[in-house]
């Protein structure tokens, strides 16, 4: 009896552990995910073909641990980005995996090998029951809903990428009419990652925008942004859109060619072929386009401050009426790599990610300084927006494992990432949005709530045009009192978002 007992402790013991690590690091934390994947474990012992493939997929499933643990389910936004990351990227992540998902990770292979060492008890009576009873109860388990949405997710991007392709000789729909342009000119610099909860700006305690806080311009702090990620947030902010689907054809490049502006695109986000990406394909409709690093993310690690060379220039050489897009890398994770040198002023919960955080928008802010000077010492009529395409998550700590903070501060004390990607909270979405121009002479703050999906009819309202599809629309003026985002799946109410405790 004692040794059936101890046999069964062998391999049943790692089943219940696998059954509780993996739901709750994969996005599958709801109590029925860990039942049927303890059933599931030991049905699959009774039937070779249904052992291995179970083998198979939790390794598999292992593998994303490590992302699970703290971004939670697969999502479309997951599954581009990783379409879109290449060795320099996939090497900050590694880098800024956090030591409780590798130990997880490592705990969960460990059980997972004491189960294919002690789990084996297949049965030559029953396998076919034991296989159907297998496939039954898998129908719905995690293995099988990854896989799902990962071919799912993957389909629909190459069906994107496709449809991009297809697109790329067809010309917009636009007409302007009506045109009175304001400003010699106009500067549009997109940011990456920068949250507006963390900017003296708009009232967060440590100093992190000295210049912005007191500079003349029209500064909103309600912006919220039209996705939690770069693939998903741009082309809602930059092309048409009813929220779920973009007609990037018609985007703000293609509008302001229309309204016979010259425009410029400068970007340090990387370039590797036309249609790698979406932010790259608007990109393609400039009439001039310089990109810092050619080829990809990792050819160099460009400083965003190289983008005000191309700024002087262009703004020094071309006399024409202009619309330069300057495509910023930002604060985009890892933040201490984004700063080359600019100095960390801040020393807050003694969190280095944090601060290099702080001073990558410190950075911003010097950056938003020496851009208006530039355009103010040409001595010409101009007008520079700014906006962030998505916010992040900013914590001391990671997610909890099993039993709350206290006992995850006991097991793995604090060492996470602090600042990372997330589309849960309304902090994902909570983002800086400013003008600054010639004839703005005073500091102004709005709280009406905007939407970045209407960024395209404020760009109209601003460089003083109409256009067929678009009516222009004054963000001073305008309120957009049920603003929506697309999470990832789905267009779903702001208010319905968590908010996260602000660090300070």
């Amino acid at each position: 009896m004692f040794i059936i007992l101890k046999d069964n402790l062998a391999w049943v013991i790692p089943a219940l552990i696998l059954s509780i690590l993996i739901p709750l690091n994969t996005g599958y934390e709801k109590p029925l995910n860990m039942v049927l994947t303890f059933i599931s474990l030991c049905i699959a012992r009774k039937n070779k073909i249904a052992f291995y493939l179970t083998i198979i997929s939790f390794f598999i499933i292992c593998l994303y641990i490590p992302i699970g643990h703290d971004f939670g389910q697969i999502s479309f936004g997951y599954i581009a980005s990783a379409f879109q990351t290449n060795k320099g990227e996939m090497t900050e992540f590694i880098k800024s995996v956090s030591s409780n998902a590798l130990l997880i990770f490592s705990i969960s292979i460990f059980f997972l090998i004491l189960y294919v060492i002690k789990g084996k008890g297949f049965s030559q009576k029953y396998s076919l029951i034991y296989l159907l009873l297998f496939c039954i109860v898998n129908v719905k388990s995690i293995p099988a809903r990854m896989l799902v949405s990962t071919i799912g997710y993957s389909n629909q991007y190459t069906t994107e990428l496709k449809s991009l392709e297809s697109q790329k000789n067809i010309p917009d729909d636009f007409t302007t009419s009506d045109i009175k342009k304001k400003y010699q000119n106009i500067v549009v610099v997109i940011g990456e990652s920068a949250g507006r909860d963390y900017m003296s700006l708009y009232g967060y305690q440590h100093d992190t925008t000295p210049w912005l806080k007191n500079a003349p311009g029209y500064f909103f702090a309600n912006y919220i942004s039209a996705a939690p990620d770069t693939y998903l947030s741009l082309p809602r902010t930059m092309a048409m859109t009813n929220g779920d689907q973009t007609d990037i054809k018609n985007n703000i490049v293609a509008l302001a060619n229309k309204a016979d502006f010259n425009t410029f695109w400068l970007s340090n986000q990387g370039y590797i072929g036309e249609y790698d990406t979406l932010s790259t394909v608007i990109a393609e409709y400039a009439q001039h386009k310089t990109f810092l690093k050619k080829g990809d993310f990792d050819s160099n690690n460009a400083d965003d401050m190289q983008l005000l060379d191309g700024l002087q220039q262009i703004v020094d050489n071309e006399h024409d009426q202009k619309v330069i897009f300057i495509h910023m890398i930002g604060s985009h994770p890892d933040s201490c790599e984004r700063l080359n040198g600019f100095p960390i002023n801040f020393n807050v919960k003694n969190n280095k990610e944090i601060n290099c955080y702080l001073a990558s928008i410190q950075k911003l802010d010097s950056f938003i300084e020496r851009a208006v000077s530039i355009l103010k010492n040409k001595g010409e009529s101009y007008s520079l927006v700014y906006f962030s395409d998505h916010g992040l998550t900013v914590r001391q700590t990671s997610r909890h494992l099993i039993l709350g903070q206290d006992v995850q501060y006991i097991l793995f004390g604090k060492d996470s990432r602090s600042v990372l990607h997330g589309r849960e909270s309304k902090q994902n979405y909570n983002v800086p949005f400013f003008i600054i121009a010639s004839d703005i002479l005073t500091h102004n703050t709005y709280y009406n709530y905007l939407s970045a999906n209407n960024f395209m009819a404020i760009f109209e309202w601003l460089a003083g045009f109409n256009s067929n599809k678009i009516k222009p629309l004054s963000p001073i003026e305008h309120s957009d009192e049920n603003v929506s985002i697309y999470d990832g799946e789905a267009s779903i109410p702001y208010n319905s978002l968590k908010d996260n405790e602000i660090i300070k």
